[in-house]
């Protein structure tokens, strides 16, 4: 498991020198029978609100932490969802993240003030490594 120090946050993770998509906060290797690689590479967190998330290009392929209100999730949580949206109030557009391989934590619904820990892709879109729930 990888677990960055306060204030930073994983950007890349790379099993035999290519990177895993999502990044992850661990990786298990199964049925070894030859020698691996990994590395975890991490990265100062940048706290930014929507607007920024989604129109500063210099963000991408950062880490970041947002914060905001879940407008939508495409499922029912906690159990499935694998992505939703947030709202910060200021900015009316919403960051979509992706929670692929990250936990949704108790408590997590439509209408909850979440903290999200992610990279920020190019398509504007956080991939989650950790949400939390307020």
């Amino acid at each position: 498991s990888f677990t960055p120090s306060g204030g930073y946050g994983i950007i890349d993770v790379k099993v035999d020198s290519a990177s895993i998509v999502p990044v992850k906060t661990g990786y298990t290797f199964l049925n070894v029978t030859d020698n691996h690689t990994i590395s975890a590479e991490f990265a100062r967190l940048i706290g930014v609100n929507n607007k920024s998330a989604l129109t500063d290009n210099k963000l991408e392929n950062r880490v970041v932490k947002v914060w905001g209100k879940v407008k939508t999730a495409n499922d029912t949580p906690p159990a499935t969802s694998t992505s939703f949206t947030i709202n910060d109030g200021s900015y009316t557009a919403g960051v979509i993240v992706n929670v692929n391989g990250a936990a949704l934590p108790s408590g997590f619904d439509t209408g909850k003030i979440v903290v999200i820990t992610g990279v920020l892709n190019a398509n504007k879109t956080i991939q989650a490594q950790t949400v939390e729930v307020f």
